[in-house]
Order: structure tokens, then C-alpha cells, then sequence
């Protein structure tokens, strides 16, 4: 959808797991980012504003967890380990641009 207005850039913010928590703790928000320029923005403005961003890897090798034996993609972990990371490598799949997952 948010490629039909032919953006730049998308940035979505949205629950991503418990995962989160776990892995960060209540003291910064972990992002994910395409696009190197884009996230340090994102992490600078979240210094400024108090809500810390912590950036979070988008390794090739995570595409692994998006396997699934049934359908063209899984959107969830396969595993216990790597359900935010899943869920972003999930979007990436459908933004075209340049992005940032809060």
C-alpha cells in the first residue's frame, strides 16, 4: 500500500514481540533498518526525544527463519529464537524502499 504514493523512504511502528523485551529490556526500543543513513537518523532523534533506538542486524542469513515447508513465506519464527527479526525480514520482503520497523 505504502508504495503506491511512491515514497522515498517507510518507516512503520508497531509491536514487535515480547522478543524485544527480552533481548533489551525497558531502556531502548529495538529498529530495524534497510538503509544505513535512515537508522542513524532514526537512532538520533530517538536520543534527543528520550525514546532511545537500539538497532537490530538484518543479516542475509536470518532469510533462513522465512522458510516454510507450506506457504511461500513464514511471517513467524519456525523456533523459539529470532521472532522480532523474523517479523522484519517479513516486511522487507514487501517494501521496495527504504525503511526503518520500529
Amino acid at each position: 500500500y505504502a508504495d503506491s504514493f511512491e515514497p522515498s523512504h517507510v518507516i512503520d511502528m508497531a509491536t514487535l514481540t515480547g522478543a524485544m523485551a527480552v533481548a533489551l529490556g525497558g531502556e531502548c526500543v529495538g529498529m530495524y533498518s534497510t538503509c544505513d543513513v535512515l537508522g542513524g537518523v532514526l537512532q538520533e532523534g530517538g536520543y534527543h526525544s528520550g525514546d532511545r533506538l537500539w538497532r537490530m542486524p538484518l543479516f542475509k542469513e536470518y532469510g533462513d527463519l522465512l522458510k516454510s515447508p507450506t506457504a511461500d513465506l513464514n511471517n513467524i519464527s519456525s523456533g523459539p529464537y529470532g521472532g522480532s527479526i523474523t517479523a522484519a525480514k517479513f516486511l522487507q520482503k514487501f517494501v521496495s524502499v527504504k525503511s526503518g520497523h520500529i
